[in-house]
């Protein structure tokens, strides 16, 4: 129902662009490129650098959705991956407005804002009410392990929930942290839990699978509900 409600309004929008003259001209492009050059850079919401257990730089960070300045941002910072957790309605409507060169190619407003500075661009859409499956979960943080991708950007909306358990997976399953030591550090980041429960589920289904095939006490652990949660 979600699609159909956003197939009713691009559809009429793009016959507004075919009205006013078709898809951009190269000119149209390069106009684009150069504003986009142009914008201020600004850092975005919830933005942190995901450092290793010892304090360490590995080219990891994490935040909020890029607006055009956060791409700004990136750039600047020499991100090489935007990696996003967001779905294809949050990112078409995320920044208030339809551009119509991204329409034309398919692609989101931020896909575009990325990739025309030079930074590539990866989605995989998670509906925060979802439970993900273990593919998708062992899908997500093998990117997050690929070095060849860094210095790489992580975020969904706010960079809370959904990010803050991709996090805590990638710390689990790429870098040998415990169940707790994870949640700890989500916790402490988003000042919450119990909240929206599909990511915690994601996160304790994942850390049951890892238990039972290892029984490694590291994996023994899983997030409670609220306000349980608030005391592990």
């Amino acid at each position: 129902m979600r699609h159909l409600q956003l197939a009713f309004v691009l559809l009429p929008l793009s016959a507004l662009s075919l009205h006013c003259g078709g898809a951009p001209s190269t000119d149209d492009q390069a106009q684009a490129s150069s504003e986009e050059a142009a914008v201020k850079a600004e850092r975005p919401n919830n933005f942190r650098e995901l450092k290793t257990s010892s304090g360490q730089s590995q080219g990891l960070y994490a935040g909020g959705h890029p607006s055009k300045a956060g791409a700004a941002y990136l750039a600047d910072l020499g991100v090489h991956t935007d990696l996003s957790l967001q779905t294809a309605e949050e990112l078409v409507f995320w920044d208030h407005e339809v551009d119509f060169g991204a329409f034309w190619r398919f692609e989101s407003p931020e896909h575009k804002h990325v990739s025309d500075r030079g930074i590539g661009y990866i989605r995989k859409s998670w509906l925060a009410s979802q439970v993900k499956d273990m593919g998708y979960v062992d899908d997500v943080v093998g990117i997050m392990a690929d070095k060849s991708k860094r210095p790489l950007y992580l975020h969904c909306e706010y960079g809370a929930d959904r990010t803050g358990a991709i996090i805590a997976l990638h710390r689990v399953v790429n870098e040998g942290w415990d169940g707790a030591t994870a949640f700890h550090e989500w916790r402490a980041n988003t000042g919450r839990c119990g909240k929206y429960r599909a990511p915690e589920e994601t996160f304790n289904h994942k850390l049951a699978e890892l238990y039972a095939k290892t029984k490694n006490s590291r994996y023994d652990f899983s997030i409670k509900t609220a306000p349980d949660c608030n005391a592990q």
